[in-house]
C-alpha cells in the first residue's frame, strides 16, 4: 500500500511544526536558575573548586 504524495507532505509538515513549537516553547520557557537561600555546596564540589583556584595560581601569566 503506497502513500500518497498528499499524505508524505502532511506528515512532512505535521513533523516539523512538533520540532518548531518545542524549539519555541524551549526558548519561551528560558529563565535564569537560581539557587534557594539554603543552597549549601556539597564537600566534593567545594574539593573542585579549591583545586581549580590552585592551578589558577600555580599557571604564569601569559601576559608580561
Amino acid at each position: 500500500m503506497a502513500l500518497s504524495t498528499f499524505w508524505i507532505v502532511v506528515i512532512v509538515v505535521v513533523i516539523f511544526a512538533v520540532i518548531i513549537s518545542n524549539i519555541m516553547l524551549l526558548k519561551q520557557s528560558n529563565k535564569d536558575f537560581t539557587f534557594p537561600d539554603n543552597y549549601e555546596k556539597s564537600d566534593s564540589d567545594k574539593k573542585k573548586q579549591v583545586d581549580a583556584d590552585k592551578t589558577k595560581e600555580d599557571e604564569p601569566s601569559s601576559f608580561i
